[in-house]
């Protein structure tokens, strides 16, 4: 994550060992013994644990120099889109608790799928025409709320695959409805090189039945850092506070965000440098409130005259930056499912 540097800490029962508050370090029970896990990988002896320990100081060490390219990078203009994420559908089927998109405060809402169309043409005809480096958008996300709710999901996939040949095309799931989904599902994934990224969450989910699925058929499906007997360990309830008086240094929380000029958001011809601007209608409305997003906290991508100006533009700060406590937004709080109160998001 771009500001939120992995640390090793070692509380005071030293066999426990966290990172970003996840316990890596896990212990479980059989009939005759215990096995010992590090980052989900079993080990037997000392020196094995040495060698895992190595390892993950290797990662760390990597993810630190990430995140200190990442804030250089946020604010300078980039040459491509590295990631652009769809709210396929608003709403979602597990509701967790202060849900950076809002979705347990979403009502049902779906993408419409010609307005998606519209909106890749004039995206593809801007970065081909001036380069992009031959890609202009690196990551494409197919997201939500939960996008699996869509009535019409399979339909966006090769509209996407169309308009960026050579682009990334992701999905991002709780994972609750791949198990009953059809062949033409898994079909389609493959033949347009679609890459499922799950979020895991310690609910139910028979992953060792989906992997075997997605090998069958031919699917990518991203479980880096899962592994069998963390599942449970593996997600975080985040807290992202809003400031509703919008009295926070927008530069500051910029250079200083996981999502700035990281995660670029789509929504209706517009493109915002994250996605909460457009999350921020369903806290409104259930609460409310009256967080403003301006018209100036997104470029309107049939007004931009080149893709150098939309990515010009997405390297700077927007003045819905004012409302985020960057500096006490928390990562390590157990997961839980939304109780829809305000507290969650301020």
């Amino acid at each position: 994550m771009n500001n939120f540097i992995f640390k090793k800490v070692k509380s005071e029962d030293s066999k426990k060992i966290y990172i970003c508050g996840i316990n890596v370090h896990t212990t479980k029970y059989t009939p005759t013994s215990k096995k010992y896990y590090l980052f989900g990988i079993q080990y037997k002896n000392k020196k094995q644990k040495t060698n895992l320990m190595a390892m993950l100081n290797e990662r760390l060490a990597k993810v630190e120099q990430f995140c200190i390219n990442s804030t250089y990078n946020r604010t300078k203009t980039q040459p491509y889109i590295r990631q652009i994420a769809i709210m396929v559908a608003e709403h979602c089927n597990l509701n967790c608790y202060g849900c950076s998109h809002c979705s347990p405060l979403a009502e049902p809402e779906f993408l419409d799928i010609n307005s998606y169309e519209r909106d890749l043409e004039r995206l593809a005809l801007l970065a081909f025409q001036q380069g992009g480096g031959g890609l202009g958008i690196d990551i494409i996300q197919l997201q939500g709320g939960e996008p699996l709710l869509h009535p019409q999901f399979l339909d966006f996939i090769p509209v996407t695959r169309k308009y960026f040949p050579d682009s990334e095309i992701t999905i991002t799931t709780n994972g609750i409805l791949l198990e009953q989904q059809p062949d033409i599902f898994w079909e389609t994934l493959h033949k347009y090189n679609v890459e499922i990224t799950p979020t895991i969450y310690p609910i139910k989910i028979n992953w060792e039945n989906i992997k075997k699925k997605a090998d069958e058929k031919g699917v990518t499906i991203d479980l880096t850092f899962i592994a069998e007997n963390i599942f449970q360990e593996i997600k975080t309830s985040w807290h992202w506070p809003y400031d509703l008086k919008g009295h926070q240094e927008p530069v500051y929380n910029f250079t200083k965000c996981m999502v700035g000029n990281s995660c670029v958001g789509l929504s209706n011809g517009r493109l915002y440098t994250c996605v909460l601007p457009m999350a921020i209608k369903h806290f409104n409305k259930y609460f409310g409130t009256n967080i403003k997003v301006l018209d100036s906290d997104s470029i309107d991508i049939y007004k931009a005259q080149s893709f150098q100006e939309i990515l010009d533009f997405l390297a700077k700060p927007m003045a819905f930056c004012r409302y985020c406590k960057i500096d006490e937004r928390r990562f390590d709080l157990p997961w839980s499912r939304s109780k829809k109160d305000i507290k969650e998001w301020t």
